[in-house]
């Protein structure tokens, strides 16, 4: 707070909204759009640095008259921190250069991130106070405020994402904070999947298929992997060769582009990254789901 009323002596037109007490992240977005006077809108995590050029780029979507939110592009700060850093930062360039990109091509990003990202703010009071009374199975929905806010626009309107509006921010250097991100995430990634699940379809048919097959397979693949290291091995003496190649196969696909688009060492970090994933992270999504009504974020 001290560095935004700093802020504000330089720039006397910047209005500053301090609720005194902790009210959430939805109520601070909320509050800021009924007192902005523009028609977009541009969300900033507060570890996020934002790139010179990135507000120029992000508002540019917002010419065509449907497009009613834009994501940028997240780069890792300190990814050279320790392998963790490593690993999330060549996740995180595929998440967005990849994934976003892909679901760009049908105006229909998932979820728009809260590093930065921008919405037509006459787009967004239209479903405001849905969005700030949002309930999921009985339960006030207080994770995942990015996504949800993002599901509400997709329901009428396009979301795209730019590659040139770029910030820089922070992610977990211990494990533990990093699997208490993770868990956050898939709560909301589960109770928005689900939402979305009832109007996706409408959307472009490639990106309908793409978006269920990415709701699926997350749910069955830790079946799976206790299915080929557990199950046939032990009853049918079946190893879990072709599995093995397979993973293989992927991680190195997916590092490879990672490479190829960043040529430096850390692309390795993505075999390991997949390794995680398997391993764990996958495990975690039934967890979430199965807890997707606690909201508790698990910082203090």
């Amino acid at each position: 707070m001290e560095e935004i009323e700093r802020s504000k002596l330089r720039y006397p037109e910047l209005a500053v909204i301090d609720f005194k007490i902790n009210k959430g992240k939805r109520q601070a977005m909320a509050e800021g759009a009924r007192a902005a006077r523009g028609e977009i809108l541009v969300y900033i995590d507060s570890d996020s640095l934002i790139g010179r050029d990135s507000l120029k780029h992000i508002v540019q979507g917002f010419s065509q008259p449907k497009v009613g939110a834009v994501s940028g592009h997240a780069n890792v700060l300190n990814g050279d921190e320790n392998l963790l850093a490593r690993m999330q930062e060549v996740r995180y360039y595929l998440a967005f250069r990849v994934l976003k990109a892909a679901e760009h091509l049908f105006s229909a990003v998932s979820c728009c991130s809260g590093t930065l990202s921008a919405y037509r703010k006459s787009y967004l009071m239209e479903i405001l106070d849905k969005w700030l009374n949002q309930k999921f199975l009985g339960a006030p929905a207080t994770l995942g405020d990015d996504r949800s806010l993002t599901n509400f626009i997709l329901r009428k309107y396009r979301v795209l994402y730019d590659c040139r509006a770029a910030v820089e921010t922070v992610v977990p250097v211990t494990w533990k904070e990093f699997f208490k991100q993770q868990l956050r995430w898939k709560k909301s990634w589960f109770r928005e999947s689900i939402i979305a699940s009832g109007f996706i379809w409408r959307k472009h048919p490639v990106a309908s298929i793409s978006f269920y097959a990415a709701v699926l397979l997350p749910l069955i693949s830790p079946l799976i992997v206790f299915n080929t290291f557990i199950c046939r091995p032990l009853f049918f003496g079946q190893p879990p060769t072709h599995y093995l190649f397979g993973f293989c196969l992927m991680s190195l696909l997916y590092s490879f582009y990672y490479l190829l688009k960043r040529p430096n060492s850390k692309w390795i970090y993505g075999i390991y990254f997949c390794i995680v994933y398997m391993a764990v992270l996958s495990w975690q999504t039934y967890y979430a789901a199965l807890t997707c009504r606690r909201n508790h974020w698990g910082t203090r």
